[in-house]
């Protein structure tokens, strides 16, 4: 994972963009650091999104994977901008991507409540 993306920050670097400078430079010991920090809030979007208790910490893997692909892409600058925003925003479409798995493994009625769970989290 090598970049040329160095985080934008003052004389009082915050501890996130170091270390998101670190994660980005391919710093094992930072992403482990990343992912103890931020691991149980992806967890926990994923629960709050409907995923059952089983799948939630697979889901979680599923977005620490995707973080880890495309974190050189990271854009911190600007307004709706942000790490956690864009955290939770993988872990709403890993979410989606779940149920709609889901929705072409079940018929019937299941079918028609996990299509909800779809509509609602892309509401």
């Amino acid at each position: 994972m090598s970049s040329n993306i160095q985080f934008e920050s003052d004389e009082f670097q915050s501890t996130s963009t170091d270390l998101l400078n670190q994660v980005v430079a391919g710093d094992q010991e930072a992403w482990e650091r990343f992912v103890e920090i931020y691991s149980s809030l992806i967890y926990l979007c994923c629960r709050r999104r409907g995923v059952a208790e089983a799948d939630a910490a697979d889901l979680g893997q599923n977005v620490l994977r995707r973080v880890f692909l495309s974190i050189g892409d990271l854009d911190r600058n600007g307004p709706d901008r942000g790490l956690r925003r864009w955290l939770m925003t993988i872990a709403k479409n890993v979410a989606i991507d779940h149920f709609r798995r889901v929705a072409k493994e079940q018929h019937g009625l299941e079918q028609d409540v996990v299509q909800g769970l779809i509509r609602d989290l892309e509401a």
